[in-house]
């Protein structure tokens, strides 16, 4: 009885050991984060990333106060914006972009809520690098990307089927792997989109600044109204369990 119990204590193990050794073969490799900006080390009109030391200036009527964690960034949707300064670090071919928003119920303009121009100085076809946006109804969020040199995108009808309210925080996340762009509300997979080549990657021409509230920072439009916190650009694709 005794072996028994011995032997099936030993075959429990050795499944727990397997299903142990496959969900590690499940994980996938640290992604490298290159920026994340929670809005804590501030002054007047600047606020600093944790990760790269990069100095973001506040323009407009920008304004630090209360945020998801702690403080956020509180935008009024008439040209404010962070402005992350132009890197080379912040060229990643492959990455994902992400922040918490809590949008003003009256927002009228398509809100760039995080991302990285093309270019920092000018404007070029496609536009953006990477970028997660909400429409100007607050009805639609989206993410779009340049694969190869074209621009794609993905959206999501967020208000009815999402449950994403005004006036209320919630996460926003667009991954871009070569291939796929992904959006993930609320940690949630939400939306692809299938770009149709395998080895793809973002083009760049100069240096992007990351910018939090705005599409570019020479061009200053489709400004966000309400507040961000939490700001991370991973130099990766994550999943939606990372």
């Amino acid at each position: 009885a005794y072996r028994k119990r011995r032997q099936n204590a030993l075959h429990a193990l050795a499944a727990v050991k397997n299903e142990i050794a496959r969900l590690k073969s499940r994980l996938s490799a640290p992604v490298k984060m290159v920026a994340w900006f929670d809005f804590e080390q501030n002054t007047a009109t600047t606020t600093k990333d944790n990760v790269g030391s990069y100095v973001g200036k506040l323009h407009g009527d920008a304004v630090i106060g209360p945020g998801k964690y702690g403080k956020g960034i509180t935008l009024d949707g008439n040209g404010d914006f962070v402005d992350g300064t132009a890197q080379s670090a912040f060229q990643v071919k492959r990455g994902t972009i992400m922040a918490w928003f809590r949008f003003d119920a009256d927002i009228r303009s398509e809100g760039q809520i995080v991302g990285m121009p093309f270019h920092a100085t000018k404007w070029t076809n496609p536009y953006y690098a990477l970028q997660a946006w909400i429409s100007p109804d607050g009805r639609y969020l989206g993410a779009q990307t340049n694969h190869n040199g074209a621009r794609i995108q993905t959206l999501y009808p967020s208000r009815d089927k999402l449950n994403v309210k005004a006036n209320q925080w919630h996460h926003i996340a667009a991954a871009y792997d070569g291939r796929f762009v992904r959006l993930f509300i609320d940690s949630r997979p939400v939306s692809i989109f299938d770009a149709g080549s395998a080895n793809g990657s973002i083009r760049y021409d100069g240096s992007p600044n990351l910018t939090i509230g705005t599409r570019n920072v020479v061009d200053v439009g489709n400004s966000f109204k309400g507040k961000i916190d939490e700001v991370k650009l991973f130099e990766g694709a994550l999943n939606a369990a990372q």
